[in-house]
């Protein structure tokens, strides 16, 4: 879907026509770029990008093969950032298989998948 805002106004100056079939900017040598040269940058790849993607998919197809999948027995505990001061991130691939118990709480959980902002760690 293209982008509906006009960004060839202050402070952007973004001049690019995806009708012009111009898909190059040049620098001058010792001189500093310009925001409008970066944001012209940007604007070729972004019309570059949406047009693969309109010459790959139509707007609201389905992709094939594609499904949703919901697993409602999948149980899962959040624990703390942090276990006496250190980080949990850094043994976290330690945890997985083994069976970690709440303190307080008294609930226990055998680790099979660990997530993270970051990354997926599954069981080995």
């Amino acid at each position: 879907m293209p982008q509906e805002t006009n960004l060839n106004v202050a402070p952007y100056f973004d001049d690019f026509d995806p009708e012009s079939n111009y898909h190059q900017v040049l620098f001058k040598p010792a001189y500093p770029i310009q925001a409008r040269e970066l944001n012209n940058l940007q604007s070729i790849l972004q019309n570059q990008i949406e047009d693969m993607g309109d010459n790959l998919f139509k707007e609201g197809s389905v992709v094939i093969p594609g499904q949703l999948t919901y697993n409602d027995r999948f149980h899962c505990i959040q624990i703390q950032a942090e276990y006496l001061g250190i980080p949990v991130s850094l043994y976290l691939d330690q945890l997985v298989g083994k069976r970690i118990t709440g303190r307080d709480s008294g609930v226990f959980h055998m680790q099979q998948l660990l997530l993270l902002q970051e990354r997926v760690l599954p069981i080995q």
